[in-house]
């Protein structure tokens, strides 16, 4: 956008003036990135070019399904995500929730673990093979590929997208 257009949409009443800062042209980020230490996360900036990085990072991850209801699809995958090496942070609704899905799956001999904070494990000390069980009620689900990490929720995608 130009410095031309952002003057006239301040002027005209369309953008208010305290709102303008986001407006600025992209020199403008140029400028800011080249003089402060940032942190430029973009799932499409793979493709950059001429950009002056202090490094490049990736994280390829997956989407993964909501398990609402659905405890036999949650346990057929934790089972699979287990067997594989993976460390898994399980969010559940409330403490209810969690109570009962960790007593679930503690009888059928998971290595389960609760949570009321991931402070009480950081997930690269959590065991391999394993599952931390935490009420939080705003994550969506993913899985990191290549640490080998899913993050999985008993929430109704609905809800979780809405967050």
């Amino acid at each position: 956008m130009s410095n031309q257009t952002v003057t006239e949409l301040v002027e005209g009443g369309t953008v208010a003036g305290k709102y303008a800062e986001y407006c600025k042209p992209a020199a403008a980020f140029e400028t800011f990135c080249a003089d402060a230490m940032t942190l430029h996360l973009d799932s499409l900036s793979h493709g950059m070019s001429g950009k002056k990085l202090g490094g490049l990072f990736s994280f390829r991850t997956k989407h993964t399904v909501s398990y609402a209801g659905n405890i036999a699809l949650l346990c057929d995958d934790l089972l699979s995500y287990t067997k594989s090496g993976y460390r898994i942070i399980l969010a559940a609704d409330n403490d209810t929730a969690a109570k009962n899905l960790y007593e679930l799956f503690e009888e059928k001999g998971m290595r389960v673990y609760m949570g009321v904070d991931v402070g009480d494990f950081s997930i690269t000390t959590l065991p391999a093979g394993s599952i931390l069980i935490r009420v939080d009620s705003g994550v969506r689900g993913y899985e990191l590929v290549v640490p080998k990490i899913a993050v999985l929720t008993t929430r109704p995608e609905s809800r979780s997208a809405s967050r």
